[in-house]
């Protein structure tokens, strides 16, 4: 190695090399050196003099992020909201004037079991089309068609902790078009729930009708056994013709 040394350098010699740090060698910029002390507190001073050197910096990433905040919130077209609450009651449909007893009381999991299905009923997509389709030939309310697309984004159903309750709350650009929509989204759940309790009446009086023809059928074959075993041990005085209560009430 040559030992000749350039005007500069030092010459490297055994033992622990020590590194001359000056400010300005490890970041610090040479404007801060009276400032920088490792083991002094928080210069609030120091901090502020760099916030103002990148101000710019600053009010452009501001700008940024607020700019296009405060843009949509004048250019969105604001949402009013309409509700409305249901209140579901529970019971089948009753065929016969009197109550079984085996509906005298619904029970607690029973009530959960049918709230649980309104809930779904009201959810479900026969209902939305329902009211769809309602209101795309609704007259006298203005953009009530353009809100059948939008109904299922919009439409709101909440269930009202220990109650019987649901809440229907719809937003829309116009406070009477989102009453509206609320209004024929009831009007429909009360339609269609009517309908499923007639269906259920009239599935309920055919099966009782079956039953009455079939007991029917076994009152005339009895009658008809016990005429004939008069007849055979020859027993007077059965009156076959006296006015049966029972085949009065199944004519």
């Amino acid at each position: 190695m040559n030992g000749d040394l350039v005007p500069g350098n030092r010459r490297l010699t055994e033992g622990p090399v020590v590194r001359d740090l000056r400010p300005g060698s490890m970041g610090v910029n040479p404007l801060d050196r009276q400032s920088f002390h490792p083991d002094a507190g928080l210069d609030v001073r120091l901090i502020f003099r760099r916030l103002v050197r990148r101000k710019r910096m600053i009010l452009a990433v501001a700008a940024a992020v607020l700019i296009p905040g405060v843009a949509a919130i004048f250019l969105s077209t604001p949402l009013y909201e309409s509700a409305a609450l249901i209140k579901i009651y529970f019971g089948s449909a009753r065929i016969l004037p009197y109550r079984d007893v085996a509906d005298s009381s619904t029970g607690i999991s029973g009530a959960e079991s049918m709230m649980r299905t309104e809930e779904q009923i009201l959810n479900s997509s026969p209902l939305l089309d329902r009211v769809a389709e309602r209101l795309s030939s609704a007259e006298g309310v203005v953009g009530a068609d353009s809100e059948a697309s939008m109904l299922s984004s919009r439409i709101n159903i909440i269930r009202i902790p220990e109650s019987q309750v649901f809440k229907i709350s719809y937003r829309a650009p116009d406070p009477e078009l989102a009453a509206a929509v609320v209004n024929v989204f009831v009007e429909e759940y009360i339609k269609a729930d009517s309908e499923r309790r007639d269906a259920a009446r009239e599935n309920e009086r055919q099966v009782l009708r079956r039953e009455l023809a079939d007991l029917e059928s076994k009152i005339q074959s009895s009658e008809k056994e016990l005429v004939d075993y008069a007849q055979q041990h020859k027993i007077s005085g059965l009156d076959t013709g006296a006015d049966d209560p029972v085949q009065r009430n199944l004519a």
